[in-house]
């Protein structure tokens, strides 16, 4: 499949849309904030660089098991994943099926919501989560499937909550944050994110920077730290900036979740930076200019992040150094990088997970899924890969 980059030409006023051809082609109404004029968005389509070839292979990955819940709405891949859940997985598909199974792939329940899913799911020992479109999150107990409690938010949901503790944290499209109790679903506390006119179809999953601190990344280029339980504000930094003659040439959207190692934040952001900032200090140790939609895989001395137009950077998390660069992916839609079992993987939207040498960035191992790759996931030598079309694969890596 051919990615494709948008412009907004003169007959149309461009205020939303997505440079993730699996998103664009089929859904553009979905994409586009109402009263946007569709003849006025311009594709520049970019071929893919052929499939290529890995001269040693030094790497092997088996396949441990399989699971097909259908995508519901293929051509819309938002947050459709598989998470680990206690000794087995859960995972969701569009249409509002649910399923845990254990780590053989034998079905421990099932259940059908009455909703369409679109952002999930989330997992905890107790609780899983998700979120639909229609402005909806419901819970599941994460034992027996039976349904907790739902309640409703201000917009749809379109990324994983957050099971925290005593709290579930719903993050919805018009930027409003919700922290419920997750026993009772009473909600306790608000937040408000700026939304931007212009922005990227997607948004960046809360996640705990610490046992008490949750972190939000806006479309803005900001990241925003609120105290779990109260949801106080703590402090707010401006990690990404960009620099155009226009709105669109200036976006600067995170859509994907930062990550966290001790006190540092790395985040990457479309047509801004990939940042180390750190907390303890409030400063930016870095910035390196680089287009992402995904977020970066961070090991004790190396930032991976896989890029718009299909490189893969590796950087000195010390500094933000070039380590090397991996090019022969390029435009093939890459997901975010992982690292498990000593190689970092990336998957494209043909289906292939790419393994990478931390050392060079040379593929020495590739294992084939089904369906465009949208996410992967590490569980210590396990790789969890998610497709768009609902397919969820399970490889031990050695």
């Amino acid at each position: 499949m051919a990615n494709h980059s948008y412009r907004a030409a003169s007959t149309g006023v461009l205020t939303r849309f997505s440079v993730r051809s699996v998103v664009i082609l089929a859904i553009l109404p979905v994409l586009f904030a109402s009263g946007c004029a569709k003849k006025g968005l311009q594709a520049i389509e970019h071929k893919p660089l052929p499939l290529p070839a890995i001269t040693t292979s030094t790497i092997s990955a088996s396949r441990l098991l399989d699971i097909q819940l259908g995508g519901g709405r293929k051509h819309d891949p938002l947050s459709l994943r598989m998470v680990p859940l206690n000794s087995g997985y859960v995972s969701m598909s569009r249409s509002g099926v649910i399923e845990a199974v254990d780590g053989q792939g034998k079905s421990l329940w099932k259940h059908k919501a009455s909703m369409a899913l679109t952002g999930g799911v989330a997992a905890s020992d107790v609780l899983v989560a998700a979120g639909s479109d229609q402005g909806k999150v419901q819970v599941w107990s994460a034992q027996t499937g039976e349904p907790l409690w739902s309640a409703a938010v201000s917009g749809s949901v379109i990324t994983s909550p957050l099971i925290a503790g005593d709290r579930l944290i719903v993050l919805a499209n018009d930027g409003t944050v919700t922290g419920f109790d997750s026993a009772t679903g009473k909600p306790i506390w608000h937040f408000s994110l700026p939304v931007s006119k212009l922005n990227i179809r997607g948004q960046a999953a809360p996640i705990l920077l610490n046992p008490e601190t949750v972190l939000l990344a806006s479309d803005g280029g900001s990241v925003y730290a609120l105290d779990r339980a109260s949801g106080l504000p703590r402090w707010e930094r401006r990690v990404a900036l960009g620099d155009g003659r226009n709105d669109r040439e200036r976006l600067t959207d995170i859509d994907s979740a930062p990550a966290v190692l001790g006190d540092q934040i790395y985040s990457t952001s479309y047509q801004g930076q990939v940042t180390a900032l750190d907390t303890a200090a409030q400063r930016m140790n870095w910035t390196v200019e680089a287009s992402s939609l995904q977020s970066p895989a961070v090991t004790p001395t190396m930032v991976v992040v896989s890029t718009t137009e299909g490189t893969v950077l590796a950087l000195s998390r010390e500094d933000g150094k070039e380590l090397w660069r991996q090019e022969s992916l390029g435009w093939r839609g890459l997901s975010n990088p992982v690292f498990v079992g000593n190689h970092f993987w990336v998957g494209d939207q043909q289906g292939y997970v790419h393994a990478l040498d931390p050392a060079t960035g040379a593929i020495q191992g590739r294992v084939q899924a089904k369906g465009a790759i949208t996410q992967l996931a590490a569980q210590q030598n396990r790789l969890i890969v998610n497709a768009d079309n609902g397919h969820y694969s399970v490889w031990q890596v050695s």
